[in-house]
């Protein structure tokens, strides 16, 4: 089968061909990145290929149940709960950044952090094993 890809845009690209995408992603990440314009682009760049996977994107049936903060919402994690893309802790942690708890935890064995609705056990291996 011979399926010709199309490429996802560059964070520039984005900002030129869809600047409301681009705008809402960048309060999200700026938000709790300030001062941290590597960090941010870097969380754009992830959420932007979110929003490209996810059905619907802005119009997903999952939105209401990923947001916060009066209204951002986080498809990379709607990719992640609902649609099965993998994910570790150590990359839970850099892309909810400031956003996330501890709830249990101590290095040693299962970690559990709680984003928004959900709580997420993670492997003493950093492993995704389950959210509810």
């Amino acid at each position: 089968m011979n399926r010709e890809v199309t490429p996802l845009p560059t964070l520039k690209e984005l900002k030129q061909v869809n600047k409301t995408v681009y705008d809402i992603l960048a309060r999200a990440a700026y938000k709790y990145r300030s001062g941290d314009d590597f960090g941010a682009q870097k969380e754009i760049n992830i959420q932007s290929k979110a929003w490209s996977a996810i059905p619907n994107a802005f119009g997903n049936e999952f939105i209401p149940l990923h947001t916060y903060d009066s209204g951002l919402v986080n498809l990379h994690m709607i990719r992640v709960c609902h649609y099965g893309y993998p994910i570790t802790r150590l990359a839970f942690q850099e892309i909810n950044y400031g956003r996330y708890q501890v709830i249990s935890g101590n290095g040693t064995g299962d970690v559990v952090l709680r984003l928004g609705r959900f709580d997420y056990r993670f492997s003493n291996t950093g492993d995704l094993i389950e959210f509810k």
